[in-house]
């Protein structure tokens, strides 16, 4: 939003060099631009203790079934997401996406490190894979906002990051306007590998920006296991959530 951006400048001529958090504004000292402070980044990592996720989708629900992933395949292992996709985490995630703020993909992905760490902390993946966009839509948006997050997430977990393996080959309209099956369906044959080779055995870990229905990492999981990739797990800064 405009007026963040004209405190942001406001900021930047009072207190230039300064790493400042972008939620509460206060210096983040030794937190090597990561754009969030502890206490902002504890608060946000508790959000998901508020609402139940299920554990394998990460869909944010109070019902005792998920409705989310009953109709799954096996491709995927797991998914892990931060926060539920609403109010200011939908903004954060929206700007970085749409409104041209690259410089929160560190916060974003400094967090979502921290989340698969505390879900996963004796898990050892081998490769870290953000889900690609089609070369259009990376020159029509100017940047793939999953490559800049994967980044920030393969620094803080010192995993490395492979944004070569897998390709977008398709050019879909967004899967955002579309239904459940449809979404499914738009998605399908989207994605292939190069250099299959490097996969054999190896776990993965999938970033994306936000999971609904998962049909976008589910075929991107299915394309990396015909490379006979081991165990795939999702991670996303948020997950669709239902308050019933």
């Amino acid at each position: 939003m405009e007026w963040r951006r004209w405190k942001e400048a406001c900021l930047d001529l009072l207190y230039p060099g300064k790493d400042l958090c972008y939620l509460c504004w206060n210096e983040t000292p030794g937190q090597k631009k990561r754009g969030v402070c502890e206490v902002c980044a504890a608060k946000i990592l508790k959000e998901s203790e508020r609402i139940r996720a299920c554990p394998r989708c990460s869909y944010f629900t109070k019902a005792a079934v998920c409705p989310n992933c009953e109709d799954w395949d096996d491709s995927l292992e797991r998914v892990v997401s931060v926060v539920p996709y609403y109010d200011k985490y939908r903004e954060m995630i929206q700007n970085l996406k749409y409104g041209d703020r690259k410089e929160l993909a560190a916060p974003l992905g400094y967090l979502m490190a921290r989340k698969i760490l505390l879900t996963a902390p004796k898990i050892r993946f081998h490769y870290i894979i953000p889900v690609p966009l089609h070369p259009y839509k990376g020159l029509e948006r100017g940047y793939n906002q999953s490559n800049l997050l994967a980044k920030q997430v393969a620094e803080e977990l010192r995993i490395p990051l492979n944004n070569k393996v897998l390709k977008r080959i398709s050019y879909e309209e967004t899967q955002t306007k579309l239904g459940r099956s449809k979404r499914r369906h738009n998605i399908e044959g989207a994605f292939k590998l190069d250099e299959e080779n490097l996969l054999k055995g190896k776990r993965i870990l999938l970033i994306d920006d936000i999971v609904t229905t998962g049909a976008t990492l589910q075929e991107c999981a299915r394309t990396l296991k015909r490379g006979e990739a081991g165990e795939i797990w999702g991670l996303t800064w948020a997950s669709g959530f239902s308050e019933i």
